[in-house]
């Protein structure tokens, strides 16, 4: 068996040691640019997840507004401009058409118990349905057919046609995608 040099064995091995060393920092400065690249998706996501938030609050509060003036308006007197039937009508309707008292009707709608009657037993009072409820002095009225009261639904025909801009249905992933530094979210 041959023996061999050690200084060959040394060089081959420092030979070795610097192409193994080249290889190294080939990868550091690819793994260098690859975090530099994770870095700057973060700081973007990062100001996308701040806006967000600022919408979600905003959404949050708006929700909040609304849900605080439609419970102080739903105790609140009635008041819908119209004739004697048409708030009438306005009232049923937005107490979801629930059979109610003349007396509640006149709290809802600050109309006199009188002009009430006349519009239920005399002018509209093919409208009107009523019901005794048991253990009860005086009736409860509903609309016959609140259907026909509600405003018929929108022609979809009127509507603009879509806007392929705003139409993301179907998208797999955006064209582009906006720098939430320099552009507003497109919504």
């Amino acid at each position: 068996m041959e023996q061999k040099n050690p200084l060959v064995i040394l060089t081959t091995w420092i030979v070795n040691y610097e192409q193994h060393e080249e290889q190294l920092q080939t990868q550091l400065v690819a793994a260098r640019t690859h975090v530099a690249m994770l870095e700057g998706n973060l700081a973007t996501t990062q100001r996308w997840l701040a806006k967000f938030r600022d919408l979600l609050a905003i959404l949050e509060s708006t929700n909040n507004e609304s849900i605080a003036i439609l419970e102080r308006d739903a105790d609140a007197t009635f008041k819908v401009a119209g004739t004697h039937f048409e708030r009438i009508e306005a009232f049923l309707l937005a107490k979801k058409n629930e059979p109610r008292t003349v007396a509640e009707i006149e709290a809802g709608t600050n109309i006199a118990r009188s002009s009430i009657s006349a519009v239920l037993y005399r002018t509209h009072s093919e409208l009107f349905q009523a019901k005794f409820i048991s253990g009860q002095r005086g009736k409860v009225w509903s609309l016959r057919n609140p259907a026909a009261s509600m405003p018929p639904p929108p022609d979809p025909s009127l509507d603009p046609p879509p806007d392929p801009v705003l139409d993301l249905v179907g998208m797999d992933e955006p064209d582009w995608v906006p720098d939430p530094e320099v552009e507003d979210i497109p919504f």
